[in-house]
């Protein structure tokens, strides 16, 4: 299946296994729609299912890919994002089975510069099984971040 964005290890920050999230399906001026499979690893090893807390890390990729498709310079790679806390996390489900596929929404809701607030959603079998508010920071500059935490940036 062809879509018209990038691959989302070029969107991401992550690398390997640590992608949760498979393709964005739509990207809007404040929300963006992506799909993804549900996996054991890297998290749960061998697992038939993964708690639905790690819902949480799903809605965080894809504001990682919303971030990334906003930039006005794609050439440059991702950078960093902190997740700074969630509000508001419900489940209708205790745990994702492997191998289910979700498919995911992260709409802008505040636009802080830096600092954002997410309203995001995991459906599943054309119902939403998990809701959460998600404030993110993404440093303009995070080699100056890094370093103010007393650390050299590692080329992000």
């Amino acid at each position: 299946m062809t879509t018209p964005y990038p691959a989302i290890d070029q969107l991401v920050p992550h690398r390997g296994a640590m992608i949760l999230i498979d393709r964005v399906v739509a990207r809007g001026p404040v929300r963006l729609e992506a799909e993804a499979t549900i996996r054991a690893e890297p998290y749960f090893p061998g697992a038939a299912r993964v708690p639905a807390y790690l819902g949480l890390e799903y809605m965080a990729q894809a504001i990682a890919a919303f971030a990334a498709l906003g930039r006005s310079d794609r050439a440059k790679p991702p950078g960093i994002g902190l997740l700074l806390g969630t509000r508001d996390f419900k489940s209708a489900v205790a745990a994702f089975e492997v191998g289910q596929r979700v498919g995911l929404t992260a709409e802008l809701v505040l636009d802080g510069g830096e600092l954002g607030v997410f309203d995001c959603a995991i459906r599943s079998d054309g119902r939403t099984v998990a809701t959460a508010r998600l404030n993110v920071f993404q440093p303009a500059d995070p080699a100056a971040f890094t370093k103010s935490l007393g650390r050299e940036a590692d080329g992000a």
